[in-house]
């Protein structure tokens, strides 16, 4: 049996925890959103008419992309781990205050 401190302390866990948890969420879709948009950039740089600028643009906007898929490779495993391992706290929480 909890007492109503402890309880009190598990529910501010709680709210801690999916803070975090949608918070990890959040950055994780940004970060998604983020190479999709520059993926598109890329896509649409290299569709341009032929100038003397083209190749630089694709260069630049290919260089983008890449830098952001290498972050979003990096963060992703992170913040899927997170994102389960709040998840398991939360159900131990749900399970001690029920």
């Amino acid at each position: 049996m909890l007492t109503a401190a402890q309880r009190e302390d598990l529910n501010n866990w709680k709210d801690d925890l999916l803070i975090n948890l949608n918070r990890a969420k959040a950055e994780l879709s940004s970060l998604q959103r983020e190479v999709e948009r520059l993926k598109f950039r890329w896509e649409v740089a290299k569709g341009l008419p032929e100038t003397p600028l083209k190749q630089n643009v694709v260069q630049s906007t290919e260089k983008d992309w890449v830098k952001a898929q290498n972050t979003l490779n990096r963060e992703e495993f992170r913040l899927n781990n997170d994102i389960e391992n709040n998840g398991m706290i939360l159900n131990e929480i749900e399970t001690l205050l029920s």
